[in-house]
């Protein structure tokens, strides 16, 4: 009579570990929401109104015919100051006896005099009726920049387990290494836009020259021959152009998890078909196994076709989704993750005296250490003439899978984390409005689940025949997504 409890006992404990898994086919619903569609809406033009007063130049609708063969400065200027009929005033830096050689008829007036200021090297003003002949000019430049020095040492498989936070740095984030770039080293002077600055105007400067740099307010005043001041102006223009032109950076990071048919990673030859017709181009692997990056003309229907085609490899869930604005040739970091404080204890001792009595006190200091479990992102984006975008990524992957502890005198002294770490970096050629790709980073995460029947599986002893675990692992597949787009600040 005690046999029909324990069989139906049995099969409710069989009901209740039974795990239903997913078609293999079942498709997921696309949650994955694309980037932001941004329009661009021209202002409208501004209202000008015609002032009723109209500036008359001294040198309109006027000529003059000249024509002389090794005729000193002085009677071109007094020819064009007559004709014009205009006061002169020259300056005593100015060499009269300059000979000049000129035939000009019926020429525009003022036209005749830039091409005797450029003969000579020097200019003129006007002021009223009066004509100003000098030897230097002065011109004020506004160079507006943030002031901003960025450093950090390219070291592709280094330490990210960070420095102590009491070290000092200037505006970076110093407390993760290991996470930004390749090998090689930016130093903080390469990226100090004044003091490049400074080294090109003592190139570009005469030695008569002088200028004065405000780097508080971005001022420069320069005052030296009319030749170096024009030089000057087109190199200020010139990075001007480039120093305001800028990429926002919108990242997507997600996390597929790979289903039993894709172990070995995402088929990405199978992705790229999927996407505006095979037009995706894969510009370099990562130096992984499986490590994919490329670029794809973005818009919301590729980007659909794009995660539909990842949720055939696997269930897709969004991690983070960050956005930076990065100046051209300047470099940021995108962390993304939980950051984990460990603990390293010091024991330093200190002999003190007293008459005839030595003691040895201790001093217990413990220092913090920071680790990322996460995914951290370096970009250092370059705005080529042609708005192509040389863009160097170095992705990085950490997590933890254990804690290790050391300990002395039975006492715990100190914790560590045993990372794992997927790392790559790779330099893409990419346009405005493009869709940067990159996958390849796998991990396996190892996980134990109890199945117990409810109520059965608590009771002591007897409940491990209710009960089971389950050991299982999850291979996962990080894909990193960036929308860039150039911006001019």
């Amino acid at each position: 009579m005690y046999l029909y409890p324990i069989i139906f006992i049995v099969l409710i404990f069989l009901s209740g570990c039974s795990i239903k898994e997913p078609h293999p086919q079942s498709k997921q619903k696309n949650i994955i929401k694309p980037f932001e569609e941004v329009k661009k809406t021209p202002p409208p033009p501004p209202v000008v109104f015609e002032s009723p007063y109209k500036k008359i130049s001294p040198f309109e609708n006027k000529t003059i015919t000249l024509s002389a063969k090794e005729a000193p400065l002085s009677y071109f200027l007094h020819s064009i100051a007559k004709t014009a009929d205009m006061n002169l005033v020259i300056g005593k830096d100015i060499d009269l006896d300059q000979k000049i050689t000129l035939n000009l008829t019926q020429a525009p007036l003022q036209e005749a005099l830039d091409i005797i200021m450029d003969m000579t090297g020097y200019y003129y003003e006007v002021k009223g009726n009066i004509l100003y002949i000098k030897h230097y000019m002065t011109k004020v430049f506004k160079i507006p920049y943030i002031h901003t020095k960025t450093s950090y040492n390219s070291n592709l498989g280094g330490d990210v387990l960070g420095v102590n936070n009491n070290s000092e740095s200037e505006g970076n984030s110093d407390n993760l290494k290991g996470e930004f770039s390749l090998k090689y080293k930016n130093p903080k002077e390469a990226n100090d836009f004044y003091t490049q600055l400074d080294k090109n105007l003592k190139l570009l400067i005469s030695k008569e020259g002088k200028y004065t740099l405000n780097k508080f307010t971005g001022t420069l005043l320069v005052t030296d021959k009319k030749e170096n001041i024009k030089n000057i102006e087109k190199f200020i223009k010139q990075i001007t152009k480039i120093t305001n032109k800028g990429v926002l950076i919108e990242a997507k990071i997600l996390e597929v998890v790979l289903n039993k048919n894709h172990q070995l990673g995402i088929n990405w030859n199978a992705v790229f078909k999927n996407i505006a017709d095979g037009t995706m181009t894969f510009t370099q692997t990562l130096g992984l196994e499986n490590g994919v990056a490329g670029s794809v003309r973005y818009s919301s229907s590729n980007f659909n076709m794009l995660i539909q085609a990842l949720q055939n490899n696997g269930k897709v869930q969004t991690l983070s989704n960050p956005r930076i604005r990065v100046l051209n040739g300047q470099s940021a970091l995108i962390l993304s993750g939980d950051i984990y404080p460990f603990w390293e204890k010091s024991v330093n001792y200190t002999t003190v005296t007293s008459g005839n009595t030595t003691t040895v006190v201790p001093e217990v200091t413990y220092t913090r250490r920071d680790v990322l479990q996460g995914v951290s992102l370096g970009v250092t984006p370059i705005i080529k003439d042609d708005r192509s975008i040389i863009l160097n990524i170095v992705p990085v992957s950490t997590s933890i899978v254990d804690i290790v502890t050391f300990q002395d005198n039975n006492q715990i002294v100190a914790m560590a984390p045993k990372l794992n770490i997927k790392e790559a970096g790779t330099v893409i050629r990419a346009r405005d409005n493009d869709l940067i790709i990159i996958g390849g980073l796998i991990s396996d995460k190892k996980s134990k689940t109890v199945v117990k029947v409810p109520g059965l599986g608590d009771i002591p002893i007897i409940g491990n025949m209710f009960k089971r675990v389950e050991n299982s692992k999850l291979k996962k597949e990080l894909v990193i997504l960036l929308r860039l787009r150039i911006v001019n600040e």
